[in-house]
Parts: structure tokens; sequence; C-alpha cells
């Protein structure tokens, strides 16, 4: 699990040029994009999570951080790209 992490947290923060995908099927409100991506990224910062929360809290961070560009994500659902605005609680 910590190299997965690790991994994830490289490559969010210390490579913005490289595009990061993001399979929401099997998320929570997955059939809300930003509500999925919201309520994981939540999740992550706290005491009890998956290792997919603490991933997108690791990249949520990047973004919230200035490291990343939120446009560098991609998100999926269903093998379909889904558009999530920036969240406020990342700066948008």
């Amino acid at each position: 699990m910590d190299g997965a992490l690790a991994s994830v947290r490289n490559t969010a923060f210390y490579q913005p040029g490289t595009r990061i995908h993001i399979n929401l099927n099997g998320f929570d409100h997955a059939d809300d994009a930003a509500r999925a991506f919201q309520t994981a990224y939540e999740r992550g910062g706290g005491n009890n999570w998956f290792t997919t929360e603490r991933e997108m809290r690791i990249v949520g961070d990047s973004v919230r951080r200035g490291y990343r560009d939120w446009s560098s994500i991609t998100f999926y659902r269903g093998g379909n790209v889904v558009e999530i605005p920036l969240p406020g609680f990342l700066g948008g």
C-alpha cells in the first residue's frame, strides 16, 4: 500500500505534465461524478480510509497546493469521460 501511495504522490505532485486518469466506477455516489470525487477526497483525509480514497486526497491536494492543474486529470464513469468542474474546496 505504501508503494502505491508513494507512486500516486510522486506523479500527482512532481510530474504535473503526466495526465492522471481516474475511473469512478465503484465509488460511492458514482452516479454524480463530482460528489463521488468529493466523498472519496474527504474520506481520504480521515483515519479510516481505503487506498483509493487516500489516492483521491493526494491528487486533490496536489491541485489545491498548486502542484498540478485540474485540467490534467481525466475522470471516467462507465467507460466514458465525465467532466467535473474544479471543486470549490480545491480552489474553484
